[in-house]
């Protein structure tokens, strides 16, 4: 299968064309950036292109040609976190994160594409308390405390209204906390990112550790779930995806199990975060099972950080 990716040259985005092209996909990259510091780059289509500019996302669709498109751009700047970036300029944020979908369904309809997979985001979802349950499923209500949770809830109901007209399957991935190696930004998890590579390297490092477990998933698994979407037939509109729960000392606790010299300070914050737990019964149901509890993210981490090669078994992103 021949797949576009948009927003590739990110965190997740290189992720995701290294996993595909593992798998023995064609891989297309477009990003806004041209690639730095990538020598696997040069192994797929790569195109500079702006997702608010509909001539240059028009032609990426023309040249490439793809099977299927997975949408990953975001609006960010300056270093800073999604959440962080879309509250201080939200017109920005909307142009990117609702405006380059939008133009994307719009071109996938008009080449014959049949499959489009974005992310969206659980900050789609209200403060926990609002909720009677301890996780909350596809079909709970919404209620996004951020300008980049809104954008996200604009993005799913353009994809809901739009799929059948445009005859395009559209699925809406909502990951929990994402981390791993390839972080860009100093979003909410990059004091989580931040312990493994300073273990490693054997520096101090002070973390902020919210008084809070969050819903973590590793970033292979991130990729893993988009390859299976992006090849399944169904129509679900949205899916649920995560790894397991943890707190940042949760996770200070196990890099200091496997770096005993590692020189790990905890700065104690109120909870950040508050949003509820996320229930994957979907996910499972579609075959979308991660393989990366904390230990392993860790291992893998490390051996990213060390120069070594991802430590992945074959079946690690799932038969897709």
């Amino acid at each position: 299968m021949h797949i576009l990716i948009i927003g590739g040259n990110g965190f997740l985005g290189r992720d995701l064309a290294e996993g595909a092209a593992a798998l023995g996909h064609k891989v297309t990259v477009a990003d806004r950036r041209p690639p730095r510091s990538w020598p696997s780059a040069r192994r797929f289509g790569v195109h500079v292109a702006d997702v608010t500019r509909p001539e240059q996302l028009a032609t990426v669709f023309e040249a490439a040609r793809p099977d299927a498109v997975v949408y990953l751009a975001a609006y960010g700047t300056g270093g800073a976190g999604l959440l962080v970036s879309a509250q201080a300029d939200p017109e920005a944020a909307v142009g990117v994160n609702v405006g380059g979908l939008l133009r994307t369904m719009r071109l996938c309809r008009d080449h014959g594409v049949r499959k489009l997979v974005w992310t969206s985001s659980t900050t789609v979802f209200g403060q926990a308390g609002m909720y009677p349950g301890e996780t909350v499923d596809e079909s709970a209500l919404v209620g996004p405390a951020s300008v980049y949770g809104a954008t996200k809830v604009l993005g799913e109901q353009l994809s809901r209204s739009l799929a059948a007209e445009y005859g395009v399957q559209i699925n809406a991935l909502r990951p929990t906390m994402v981390w791993g190696p390839g972080v860009q930004y100093r979003g909410i998890q990059s004091g989580l990112c931040d312990l493994v590579p300073h273990a490693v390297r054997g520096e101090e490092i002070t973390v902020a550790a919210p008084a809070e477990e969050w819903d973590l998933i590793y970033v292979r698994d991130v990729s893993a779930a988009l390859l299976t979407l992006a090849e399944l037939d169904t129509a679900e509109p949205i899916v649920h995806v995560s790894g397991y729960r943890a707190s940042v000392a949760d996770v200070a606790e196990e890099v200091r199990g496997r770096f005993p010299a590692a020189r790990i300070h905890l700065r104690s914050e109120p909870a950040r975060l508050g949003i509820p737990f996320v229930d994957t019964t979907l996910a499972t149901k579609l075959g979308i099972r991660p393989r990366f509890d904390l230990a392993r993210s860790i291992d893998d981490y490390a051996a990213t950080v060390g120069g070594a090669e991802r430590v992945l078994e074959s079946d690690e992103c799932g038969d897709t």
